[in-house]
């Protein structure tokens, strides 16, 4: 391997058959990407990341329609897809707080469970 190649691009670069062991993920992003996440998250311990979100068009409302099943009643809804995922993602953070404030057990995680392909199925 050549050493200039890895002083010249960073530690991992661009070029991503230079080693990036011993450095933590967030150092391998800015070597590779140049820059640092200003918030790194990590999704094992997102508790939010357990729950299925859904956004659909509704021919019925036209607009976005955001919910999260099992978790919440109801959801959000607008013109743009990105941010009815975004507010939704809100939401379920609240609900989860709500929940973990109040000492009520949270309901079963929904993500994982391939509703994608089983949607197909039944159409």
């Amino acid at each position: 391997m050549d050493l200039n190649l890895v002083r010249d691009q960073g530690v991992g670069g661009s070029n991503p058959l230079v080693p990036t062991f011993g450095i933590n993920r967030n150092q391998q992003r800015t070597a590779r990407f140049g820059f640092a996440p200003e918030r790194a998250v990590d999704v094992k311990t997102k508790e939010s990341a357990r729950y299925a979100k859904i956004v659909e068009w509704s021919d019925e409302d036209q607009c976005f329609v955001g919910s999260c099943p099992g978790l919440l009643f109801g959801g959000c809804h607008g013109d743009d897809e990105q941010t009815v995922f975004s507010k939704l993602c809100e939401i379920v953070e609240e609900t989860l707080d709500l929940f973990n404030k109040e000492g009520r057990p949270l309901p079963k995680p929904t993500a994982g469970k391939d509703y994608a392909n089983k949607m197909l199925k039944v159409v």
